[in-house]
């Protein structure tokens, strides 16, 4: 994907509501985040 003519990543994720609150979301995206800016390159 791109954005403004470079290439980007989006992380989409959904959680059932029970889970809500519960810090899922913010350490699949932590998880998520670190695996990929070992294994993308970069543009800098």
């Amino acid at each position: 994907m791109e954005l403004h003519g470079s290439p980007v990543l989006n992380l989409f994720y959904r959680f059932a509501t029970s889970a809500w609150g519960q810090g899922f979301a913010g350490e699949a995206a932590g998880a998520v985040t670190a695996w990929a800016s070992l294994r993308c390159p970069t543009s800098r």
